[in-house]
């Protein structure tokens, strides 16, 4: 190997500094007996050992937030950013959402119009409206 790893290399100006920051915190809060884990099966793998079970059965044990941060470093290595469903919604996307739920069958008209506060279907209708066949409307001058 070129001293990279298996792995291609980790190259930290594609991380986050924020991450980072937050994975250094983890690290120092997680128990003795698991990070001293975590640093074996991280050197035996960086020296090209397979640690595939090992390294399984530590992250069975690891906190959640540590397995979160960890995916989030691994996309940003790759380029990618956080998925889209961490992205926050709008409020009118939510009750699209929602709305949609409704009309689909997944819940009733009368919940979807609880959590959303008004008619599901007119919050539909404006989606509608917001491409071509809401363009023409704005034209003609027509609500």
């Amino acid at each position: 190997m070129n001293g990279m790893g298996p792995m291609g290399g980790f190259d930290p100006s594609k991380v986050d500094p924020k991450v980072m920051s937050q994975m250094q915190s983890l690290l120092q809060r997680l128990p003795r007996n698991q990070l001293m884990r975590l640093q074996s099966v991280m050197q035996r793998m960086m020296a090209g050992q397979d640690v595939t079970a090992e390294a399984m059965e530590l992250q069975k044990s690891m906190p959640p937030e540590f397995l979160e941060l960890s995916m989030q470093i691994q996309m940003q290595q790759m380029g990618m950013s956080a998925p889209e469903a961490e992205k926050e919604l709008t409020e009118e996307e939510a009750k699209r959402i929602i709305a949609e739920a409704a009309e689909s069958g997944r819940i009733s008209d009368v919940k979807a119009k609880s959590l959303i506060g008004e008619d599901p279907k007119e919050v539909l209708e404006r989606k509608e409206e917001g491409g071509a066949k809401g363009f023409f409307k704005g034209l003609l001058g027509k609500k």
